[in-house]
């Protein structure tokens, strides 16, 4: 393309530039708004967290982008989850992947080169059709020309090619030579950046295509994983030898060297890209955990079989921890303790379902129980003596003779009908203590601890099970397990340590309340149906394999499934899959072998 087609060019769409972006403006306030109003469905729900795993319709945040390396900002919706499943299509990828093999949207009028103005305009509504990456067309232009620009300041163009002078390259014209060579008589291609990429005004369909290789390789993130990508295969089109090219990549050290080096921290992807890819990559480190490393097989070169590279196995703490939570063992293991859990509520549910009946056949009566006679009683002869002296004297300066007031009818009416005695306490022939019936006050406080121990006990089942089965460790689990049941075993040690040692005595001088219960007490079902054996060697077991069963398909599948897609880009359903196989990298370096022939070192 030409600089006076470009400028026509330019000429021509930029009386159209304020309608398209007040159509962007108003279709982007819409998709927020939408987004914004949606639900997330994640393994992690804690607030303020970034959720996981998201479907569609999942809530998404607003909330402004920064370019750092542009300067530029703008409000998007941004997508709180790492992973979004939409069908059958699980995407774990960085935000700037969402542009790979988009070309047709890109350059609307299909001249061959994308412009400024058409990423401006945005015609085909990129920016609001994957508003949930954070970015728009025209962040994502000026990253590619950022990007370009960079690859040759950085000297990663010098490393792919194994050149000996390489300034910056592009594709060749016809008239194009070599400007010199060195002293050994090597002669070096040297062709500059188009002005048009450096000043961010118009990037060419081959340059484009360059750039979206650097864009599928920054979706490794990690460094430690180019010895698995290169036995993949990936880097092998690049190579010395590859359709039969004399420039490239000159041994699988130089691939390792080049791969290390645009995945680094602080290398190529991190300053090139839009700084959602920095986030996006801790977010990634945090899901993924701390990588474990072991050693791999040998890959010989396919075009040099001298030349050879022991990899590494790279594998990662949350990814392996969820695997082995998949596992028969794991499995019976978790079901086993979930086991013992619910049978160590049935003591509790046991204890609520006699104190229910209780409640409803105990006798009642009008009682006093807590003793408000007996303490009147001890009141009056305390303050008699006090009171007979102050009335006494409050009568003899009232009346001015000495005689004192008779006493208030209020005390006199109380102190009459005080006993000088209490009842004594009921005993059987054993001396223990018989109690017959409970006052009304006393069948509210039971009623009280019904309603108050069935919310514990419903709380306890249902948080204590999750707890149980998102516990993916086996000494973990364990001690989880053990934790939960001392909870249970808290009022014993209440009981131990407040009561007092005679209320202690008393109670067990307390002979048992009898009472006509309702619960059944003959039938062969009733009696099966309500023992403790069926509850808990039958229906307990039950509800825990339907539990275990429920959190493998609900949780760890999925999950596993989103960790395998974050961290390695493989997958029935991960969207990288494709981009991460050698078949898709051949057919890559075979589109950018213009950059191998440019730069191609020939004596």
């Amino acid at each position: 393309t030409t600089p006076t087609a470009v400028t026509a060019h330019a000429a021509h769409r930029s009386s159209f530039v304020a309608r398209h972006r007040e159509v962007k403006r108003r279709l982007g306030s819409k998709a927020g708004m939408a987004h914004a109003s949606s639900r997330a469905l994640a393994p992690d729900r804690a607030p303020g967290r970034v959720s996981f795993l998201a479907r569609p319709g999942g809530s998404r945040a607003t909330s402004a982008h920064h370019d750092e390396h542009s300067g530029e900002t703008g409000e998007s919706s941004l997508r709180t989850s790492v992973c979004l499943l939409s069908g059958n299509s699980l995407d774990c990828s960085q935000p700037t992947f969402a542009f790979v093999q988009r070309w047709q949207d890109l350059d609307f009028d299909g001249d061959g080169v994308w412009t400024h103005e058409e990423a401006e305009a945005d015609d085909s509504n990129l920016g609001c059709r994957m508003a949930e990456s954070g970015l728009d067309p025209e962040a994502v232009f000026r990253s590619l020309c950022r990007g370009i620009i960079k690859f040759h300041e950085g000297n990663y163009m010098k490393m792919l090619t194994n050149t000996k002078m390489v300034r910056s390259a592009s594709v060749p014209e016809d008239d194009e030579e070599s400007d010199g060579g060195d002293a050994s008589g090597n002669k070096t291609w040297n062709l500059k950046v188009p002005k048009e990429i450096q000043e961010a005004k118009v990037v060419p369909l081959q340059w484009f295509h360059f750039w979206e290789g650097l864009v599928v390789l920054c979706a490794a993130t990690d460094q430690n994983r180019c010895g698995q990508l290169i036995h993949d295969g990936i880097f092998d089109g690049a190579l010395i030898g590859a359709n039969g090219r004399n420039s490239g990549l000159q041994h699988l050290n130089a691939a390792l060297d080049f791969c290390q080096q645009i995945l680094r921290p602080s290398g190529f992807c991190d300053q090139s890209l839009p700084a959602t890819f920095v986030m996006y990559r801790k977010q990634e480190e945090e899901k993924c955990g701390s990588p474990h490393f072991a050693a791999g097989s040998d890959y010989v070169n396919p075009y040099d079989d001298h030349d050879s590279l022991q990899t590494v196995e790279v594998s990662y703490e949350k990814l392996g921890m969820f695997e082995m939570a998949s596992t028969y063992r794991f499995r019976m293991f978790l079901l086993l303790v979930l086991v013992i859990w619910w049978i160590n509520l049935i003591g509790e549910l046991v204890a609520i379902i006699n104190l229910v009946d209780f409640c409803l056949n105990v006798n009642v009566d009008d009682g006093d129980p807590f003793h408000t006679l007996q303490v009147l009683q001890r009141m009056k002869k305390r303050t008699s003596g006090v009171f007979q002296k102050v009335t006494k004297r409050m009568s003899s300066v009232l009346t001015g003779d000495g005689q004192a007031l008779p006493s208030p009818r209020g005390v006199e009416d109380v102190t009459s009908v005080l006993p000088e005695n209490l009842m004594p306490t009921p005993r059987d022939a054993e001396g223990s203590i018989v109690i017959a019936s409970i006052a009304r006050p006393q069948m509210v406080t039971c009623w009280i601890m019904v309603v108050v121990r069935v919310v514990l006990l419903v709380y306890m089942a249902g948080v204590g099970s999750v707890f149980i089965v998102t516990t993916y460790s086996f000494p973990d689990l364990l001690m989880n397990a053990v934790a939960l049941a001392f909870i249970f075993e808290l009022p014993v040690f209440l009981f131990a340590l407040l009561v007092d040692k005679h209320d202690k005595e008393l109670m067990e001088n307390m002979a048992p309340i009898v009472f006509r219960s309702s619960l059944p007490l003959c039938g062969r079902f009733f009696q099966t149906v309500t023992s403790t054996y069926f509850i808990g060697l039958v229906l307990f077991p039950l509800v825990c394999i339907g539990l275990v069963q429920w959190d493998l398909h609900v949780n760890i599948l999925p999950t596993t499934e989103a960790l395998e897609c974050l961290c390695f880009q493989r997958g029935p359903r991960c969207v990288t899959n494709t981009y991460f196989q050698r078949s898709w990298w051949d057919e890559h370096w075979e589109t950018v072998s213009w950059v191998f022939d440019v730069n191609a070192t020939r004596s």
